[in-house]
């Protein structure tokens, strides 16, 4: 049911935007660095100079693909915690304030200072090697003038796959670089090998990083899903109604033609009642035609009767009117004599 489905989905976002809440406030708060840094950034909001000079933490000035996070955290070290300011000319006056509240210490990194070095060319064979992934500043990302800075914290650290090519690339160059493998393991310059497990807070800070990324896509598609349900349920409500509307309307038609029915079923049944009357009534006439027709031919042959009579009669007449005439003559005659 889509209505089953846009409760879950609502239910995972809201389970999701809390999560990205505590996080996003994990990060507003600096949770994850020391207490100086985030005493610092906490303090700097309240006097501009301080606000308007520092661009950031390191930390939080770039972007790290999941597969790389582990390696980059581990090759900035403590670094990730270093606050990147726009110039040296107000670093003083901030270690000053460090200082009068007791705050402990912090490393700068001022844009109008630093440098950055990446490899030479003829350095830069060892990218071709078997199991390097890159340098580790061309698999940030960050604003373009934060350059110099993730040169000169990244641009000579080599990322590879494993410890064993991590090893081999460091004895086959001289221990010259700085290797760190995928999994956190790093050979430092001169040879000096740190690997083991890594401690969540190490790398909170990228993961938290991440998560609240993936958590705001998620999200995201959550509410594009959440949209599209919320327009089909809508449709699927608007279909409703018309079909309800199209019911009643049927239903409606259904009642007059069964209206219909029954006045047509009672006309019906009054002229199949009046055709019986009509019938009985044609049938009395009948009978009074036969007897009609009866007493006409009845009296057909009486009159066929007087008028043989009449005729008889007509003849009787002429008989004795003869007679009567012959007497007359006869009698006139007899005077005469």
């Amino acid at each position: 049911m889509r209505e089953d489905t846009l409760k879950v989905i609502k239910e995972e976002i809201e389970r999701k935007r809390s999560r990205l809440s505590i996080l996003e406030e994990m990060d507003k708060n600096y949770e994850g660095y020391s207490g100086t840094v985030r005493n610092l950034l906490k303090l700097s909001e309240n006097i501009p100079s301080f606000k308007e000079n520092i661009i950031g933490v390191v930390g939080e000035l770039l972007e790290v693909e999941n597969t790389y996070s582990t390696a980059i955290e581990v090759a900035l070290g403590s670094s990730i915690q270093n606050i990147v300011i726009k110039s040296s000319e107000g670093v003083a006056e901030i270690i000053e304030r460090l200082k009068q509240k007791d705050l402990g210490r912090a490393t700068f990194l001022p844009l109008d200072l630093i440098r950055g070095r990446g490899l030479s060319q003829q350095e830069s064979n060892i990218l071709t090697e078997k199991g390097v992934i890159g340098v580790a500043s061309k698999l940030i990302k960050y604003n373009d003038n934060l350059e110099e800075i993730f040169n000169f914290l990244l641009g000579r650290v080599i990322i590879v796959d494993t410890i064993e090519n991590a090893v081999r690339l460091s004895k086959k160059y001289n221990q010259a670089y700085k290797i760190v493998t995928l999994e956190g393991e790093v050979i430092n310059p001169g040879g000096a090998i740190t690997g083991g497990s890594l401690k969540p807070k190490l790398q909170s800070i990228f993961k938290r990083k991440e998560e609240i990324t993936k958590l705001k896509k998620e999200i995201d598609s959550l509410k594009n899903q959440q949209e599209i349900l919320v327009e089909e349920i809508g449709q699927k409500i608007n279909d409703k109604i018309h079909e309800e509307e199209q019911i009643e309307l049927f239903n409606k038609e259904i009642s007059d033609i069964s209206y219909n029915i029954t006045s047509n079923e009672q006309r019906r049944i009054s002229l199949e009642k009046e055709i019986g009357n009509l019938l009985n009534q044609l049938e009395n006439y009948t009978l009074e035609i036969d007897e009609l027709k009866e007493n006409v031919r009845n009296y057909q042959q009486e009159i066929d009767r007087f008028l043989k009579e009449l005729e008889s009669l007509e003849k009787e007449k002429e008989r004795l009117d003869a007679l009567i005439n012959g007497f007359k003559e006869k009698t006139i005659k007899e005077r005469k004599i």
